[in-house]
């Protein structure tokens, strides 16, 4: 990449020398100064890292079935619960059928229709044969099991 600096350099001449005429001979000195002002291109390397650059490609997707993300429930609440099956809510998508069933982040999941909710699997599978039905969901918050009625989308 050009990067134009200035460039201004002086300069400075010292004259002497004896002049001859009809009047008789003179000597004389003195200096001279010059000043030039200028500019100089200085070639910069530049790269560009093209890993900087992010695109992204989004897509409306059709409504989630229930409308939950879930993960794996915590050693501690296992022993809480006293059960090694259910599926912990760590996330509730607005305007689905758990927000709107009043699902809560941190709540477990136990049941959906008549399908135990025992791992991440469980629950695809019990969300999928569910869509579009109204159903009953067992679900574990603050020591207690509740059940709710949850009309759950269909993905068609």
């Amino acid at each position: 990449m050009p990067l134009m600096l200035p460039d201004n350099r002086s300069s400075a001449t010292s004259l002497y020398g004896n002049a001859y005429g009809a009047g008789g001979s003179s000597t004389f000195s003195g200096t001279a100064y010059t000043s030039t002002q200028g500019s100089q291109i200085a070639y910069v390397p530049y790269s560009v890292n093209r890993y900087d650059y992010l695109a992204t490609y989004w897509v409306k997707l059709k409504p989630p079935i229930f409308g939950v993300i879930v993960d794996d429930v915590s050693t501690e609440m296992r022993q809480k619960i006293g059960s090694n099956k259910g599926q912990s809510v760590i996330g509730v998508i607005k305007k689905s059928p758990a927000f709107r069933a009043d699902i809560l982040r941190g709540d477990i999941l136990r049941k959906i229709g008549d399908v135990e909710v025992c791992d991440r699997e469980s629950f695809f599978h019990a969300a999928a044969r569910c869509a579009g039905q109204t159903v009953r969901v067992v679900i574990y918050r603050d020591g207690k099991e509740i059940e709710k009625e949850i009309t759950l989308n269909d993905p068609s």
